[in-house]
């Protein structure tokens, strides 16, 4: 059993002692970012801050929200306990919040073709998506009462490489390294829907997932119940 002294968590706020790693994507930013990163490139700087964590003799549960579901499971191809072997640290487990348990040779705008706008289908090719309006936060934290905090997480939207919708993904992280599915059932953004569809096609495929299912969450449920989050995190690093 792993302790808080030998897990690191990475992409999520600590809680109970274990130590936090937290990681910006490349794609999201101010559109200065020149050319815009693709999903391998995100994937790619995950991965270094993982085995960052992995060399200094510690455990990794990764953490992942909306998109990074897609780059977050690439880059733990070959960094499971199976594959690094059972006396060598690994990727123990991921918490997918609100995101996508993702399909080997399919995108994020693959898997999402049947909900996306036309406009983000198309996309920006070499280009960005510009921040979403203040206004359209709502969509995200539909579960927000507050509306000074909806107002404070509305402004600070990023814009978002385009084309790192249309990365293909290489490496499923489920059907190696132990998940939770975190799913709000209110979602808006990534449709409660199509987050229970790939729950569904992880299991049957031999994906160890756990369902939590929130009745009244939103997609930003990272930020409305993060302790619901945490402790999930904190029950994969215990397992």
């Amino acid at each position: 059993m792993s302790t808080s002294k030998d897990v690191v968590f990475v992409l999520v706020p600590g809680k109970a002692g274990y130590t936090v790693k937290p990681i910006d994507l490349l794609s999201a930013n101010d559109g200065s970012r020149l050319p815009p990163a693709q999903m391998a490139d995100d994937a790619a700087h995950i991965r270094d801050h993982i085995i960052s964590v992995l060399d200094s003799g510690k455990n990794v549960v990764l953490s992942l929200q909306s998109y990074a579901g897609f780059p977050g499971s690439e880059a733990t191809k070959g960094l499971s306990q199976k594959y690094r072997g059972p006396d060598a640290t690994a990727v123990i487990g991921i918490a997918y919040a609100a995101s996508f348990l993702p399909e080997e040779g399919k995108s994020l705008r693959d898997t999402m073709a049947a909900y996306m706008p036309e406009a983000y289908m198309t996309g920006v090719p070499g280009g960005y998506f510009p921040p979403v309006p203040p206004e359209l936060a709502g969509a995200a934290f539909n579960d927000m009462t507050d509306q000074g905090e909806l107002q404070k997480y509305g402004q600070a939207f990023t814009g978002h490489s385009s084309d790192s919708y249309s990365g293909v993904l290489s490496y499923a992280a489920w059907k190696d390294i132990p998940g939770t599915t975190i799913i709000p059932q209110l979602d808006l953004i990534v449709p409660t829907e199509e987050q229970e569809r790939q729950y569904e096609h992880a299991v049957e495929n031999g994906g160890k997932i756990k369902r939590v299912a929130v009745e009244g969450g939103g997609h930003g449920i990272t930020v409305t119940q993060p302790q619901l989050v945490a402790n999930e995190l904190i029950a994969l690093a215990k397992a």
